[in-house]
């Protein structure tokens, strides 16, 4: 049982300060699947410990409310600080304006971030655990929802447990009810692609053979990431940016995440050193220690897998051939290839467009047309030479997805679907699941740009090609899973590009 008197009075005594042990003088510990017995076993020390950060005032910065704010407020990041410091100045207000609400890239950063913030985020969570619980042997269990088994929440999570004397702290009623088109009722246990199955399962791993560290990061991001955060938590839950780390499910999904990242590296995957010409080692961000002091780290400081204080007990298996990254290939910008066009008229019907037509979507299925960017790009000239296994990938980008408020639907997303295909030919164009996480303008970020959705569609356009099915004139169709909210005006406002990565 824990003190909560002397989590408070260690809280009392902490140094806000830049000391921090080096993760290379951490000892090595192992991370576990939350369904294991090692890992129930994590499971239930973390919720003693997200039970004690509760307890503590919001001003204390090893609280619950701190650390879920380092990630993102509800509401506005000066709103929510007056909310919870008022009038009270110190080393933890200052803290707050420094860490509170740095999510990457969410706030229009760099997507190459998404992945390092994330790890040192859950690391330092880890640690506050370990400190409020006093279990030095605590990690973080990972929820490998990309297994059959895994589809459903974890059990302690579920309302079967929501009275639990030590998991009802795990337990948010917030999450997604059956809506019989959509969503699973989640907190009964339903797997959270009950509507998703066959071709649109969303529960499945990315490529880990992707050569490129960029696309690799873009897409598991856009994609699976923000899938699951889609479809675990409603509105005011892990569905939207700015409330989804108050659900103590987060950390175990984000865990997750970052072992498939590790997975990738042990497939081959190099991690860059910087990104848009920033050096890594010169990107930091601040962070609350185990003690409650402050940190601030470059996210360099975790790109080296076999330099992390910790492992995990078992990581995915790539699929497919072991791809090698050139490093010409690493640092070139993508070719764009095809991109979409407005409505035909005879001033634009001839030209190819210089950019690319926004794409409002709606409560029906949209078809967009792709015009080459030059005579030699047409789709059906470029696949021949297209190798599945291949360095250069194909890339559909979706560029600046966003709506004014929550669409409360998904849209699937096809390459050269013919008109009226049944269900087992669409089943052949399907590229993959549009979803709108964090891509929702927030207090914070009022003038939201959108986030850019990229699907690999190399190996579907060589399947094509080879089966005779690619169209003349390339297209995207997007059908939506029920009709988007009133007013949420959902939209692909940059269009569609099909890239050369």
């Amino acid at each position: 049982m824990i003190d909560r008197r002397s989590v408070l009075r260690a809280s009392a005594t902490a140094v806000l300060s830049s000391l921090w042990t080096p993760l290379k003088a951490q000892a090595v510990r192992t991370r576990y699947n939350v369904a294991s017995t090692q890992g129930k076993a994590m499971l239930r020390i973390y919720a003693d410990g997200v039970k004690a950060m509760k307890a503590l005032s919001g001003q204390n910065t090893r609280s619950w409310i701190f650390q879920w704010y380092v990630h993102a407020t509800p509401v506005s990041k000066a709103q929510a600080i007056s909310q919870v410091f008022g009038s009270t100045r110190g080393p933890a207000y200052d803290l707050a304006n420094e860490s509170w609400y740095t999510c990457q890239p969410h706030l229009g950063q760099a997507t190459d971030y998404f992945l390092p913030w994330h790890r040192l985020y859950v690391l330092y969570l880890e640690e506050i655990v370990r400190n409020v619980t006093g279990r030095q042997e605590f990690t973080l269990p990972y929820w490998d929802y990309t297994t059959p088994a895994s589809y459903s929440l974890p059990v302690e999570f579920q309302t079967q447990f929501s009275t639990d004397p030590t998991f009802s702290t795990l337990f948010q009623p917030n999450r997604w009810k059956d809506n019989g088109v959509r969503y699973a009722d989640v907190n009964a246990g339903q797997p959270l692609n009950k509507y998703f199955t066959g071709s649109s399962n969303f529960l499945v791993l990315p490529n880990l053979r992707q050569p490129n560290y960029s696309l690799f990061c873009s897409q598991l991001n856009s994609n699976l990431h923000g899938a699951v955060h889609t479809f675990t938590g409603d509105g005011t839950n892990m569905a939207q940016v700015p409330t989804a780390a108050g659900d103590p499910v987060f950390w175990m999904h984000h865990c997750n995440i970052d072992r498939i990242w590790a997975a990738w590296n042990a497939a081959g995957g190099k991690n860059p050193t910087e990104t848009n010409g920033k050096k890594w080692t010169d990107t930091k961000f601040v962070f609350v220690g185990g003690n409650g002091a402050r940190v601030e780290v470059a996210i360099s400081s975790v790109s080296n897998p076999s330099t992390l204080p910790y492992r995990y007990d078992n990581l995915p298996a790539p699929t497919g051939r072991a791809v090698a990254l050139a490093a010409a290939l690493a640092a070139q910008k993508p070719m764009v290839l095809l991109r979409s066009k407005p409505p035909a008229s005879p001033a634009t019907a001839a030209a190819p467009a210089s950019a690319a037509a926004a794409v409002p979507l709606g409560a029906a299925p949209q078809t967009v047309d792709l015009a080459p960017t030059g005579a030699q790009n047409r789709l059906q000239a470029i696949a021949p030479n297209v190798q599945a296994g291949g360095p250069s990938r194909l890339v559909l980008v979706l560029n600046g997805v966003r709506a004014q408020t929550d669409p409360n639907t998904v849209y699937k997303v096809y390459l050269d679907l013919p008109s009226n295909a049944s269900p087992g030919t669409a089943d052949q164009h399907y590229v993959g699941l549009l979803n709108f996480f964090g891509a929702i303008p927030t207090t914070e970020h009022a003038m939201h740009t959108g986030i850019d959705a990229e699907f690999d569609v190399t190996e579907l356009v060589t399947q094509l090609k080879a089966q005779n099915q690619l169209s003349n004139e390339t297209s995207v169709t997007l059908v939506p899973v029920g009709a988007p909210a009133d007013r949420s005006s959902p939209v692909i406002s940059g269009g569609i590009e099909l890239q050369q990565q």
